[in-house]
């Protein structure tokens, strides 16, 4: 079974995506991790990569597709597998059409105002990488990360204004994937605004939509 989960940045996907990996013991792909990964490699691929994003500009999305192709040959995903974050344009998604046999889209539906205190209050460590968010994921000590004592700070992609201008491309973007997979009748919404604490309410809905059990 494959399943794809898509939604705003900020709208958690990559956190549930984890969560029903640990406790279903479900692979995941992000395909922003993968490439990182790939880009790191002594390999043609890796220099391929690298010189896209040198200039500046969007890898192909036949060039995506080969790399996701290629990686779901590996025996761990011989069963299932969630893809998180991808297909991110139309493009992607209808050429994924006989190549990659997606089963269940959950499309995570969150208000502006939530990604936006969920963007805007994440803090970053310079050395470990390591997230905090000033009000859900405190550090002990402010400006300083737990783990390493490195300087937080944040990114200039999570400002307010930042977040907002990526949510404008992401909603141009994914109107076009959500009529797609509705016509195909794989579509579902969760509703992904209530808090962390509050987890059961987005986890159990998010089970029986994947069919989960």
């Amino acid at each position: 079974m494959i399943v794809a989960f898509l939604g705003a940045p900020y709208a958690g996907k990559g956190t549930y995506a984890k969560m029903i990996s640990e406790k279903h013991d479900i692979p995941t792909v992000s395909m922003g991790q993968l490439l990182r990964d790939l880009s790191k490699e002594n390999s043609e691929l890796a220099m391929e990569i690298k010189s896209y994003i040198d200039k500046g500009i969007l890898i192909p999305d036949e060039k995506m597709l080969e790399i996701l192709e290629n990686e779901l040959k590996k025996e761990k995903y011989s069963k299932n597998v969630i893809l998180d974050g991808y297909p991110r344009t139309l493009s992607q998604a209808v050429m994924e059409e006989g190549k990659i046999d997606l089963e269940v889209v959950i499309l995570f539906t969150t208000s502006m105002e939530t990604i936006i205190d969920r963007g805007a209050g994440r803090r970053t460590c310079k050395d470990c990488e390591r997230i905090y968010h000033v009000k859900n994921i405190p550090p002990k000590k402010e400006g300083i990360c737990d783990v390493c004592g490195g300087k937080l700070y944040q990114r200039d992609d999570e400002t307010p204004k930042a977040i907002k201008n990526r949510l404008e491309i992401f909603e141009k973007n994914i109107g076009p994937i959500v009529k797609y997979y509705e016509r195909k009748g794989i579509l579902k919404r969760i509703n992904s605004d209530p808090p962390y604490e509050e987890i059961n309410k987005i986890i159990k809905p998010l089970e029986m939509a994947i069919g989960l059990r």
